[in-house]
């Protein structure tokens, strides 16, 4: 986690919406079973995000994996926007 929250996005009026998955499921999964889910951000651009995410299980039988490209959207208008700087920071830095 970076902690950035939800919260903190709002306060810009920004969202993410998800543009584009590319998702593939290895393993079926049992209901209440202990998973952790891994996220790796690839790429930063100005206004967008590509990351990749595992989920794995206690035994380390990966489950699915995901590569996501994400949008940084103006909340009301729906219409894409830069990343705030103080954001897009946090992000550049746990990524470099």
């Amino acid at each position: 986690s970076l902690g950035i929250e939800q919260d903190s996005w709002l306060d810009h009026n920004r969202a993410f919406v998800v543009r584009h998955v590319d998702l593939d499921l290895q393993a079926a999964a049992r209901f209440n079973a202990e998973l952790t889910v891994t996220v790796v951000v690839e790429q930063v651009k100005k206004a967008s995000l590509v990351f990749t995410q595992q989920v794995v299980g206690a035994d380390g039988t990966l489950h699915c994996q995901a590569r996501v490209k994400a949008a940084c959207v103006d909340k009301d208008a729906m219409k894409a926007v830069a990343i705030p700087d103080s954001i897009l920071q946090a992000i550049k830095a746990e990524v470099s």
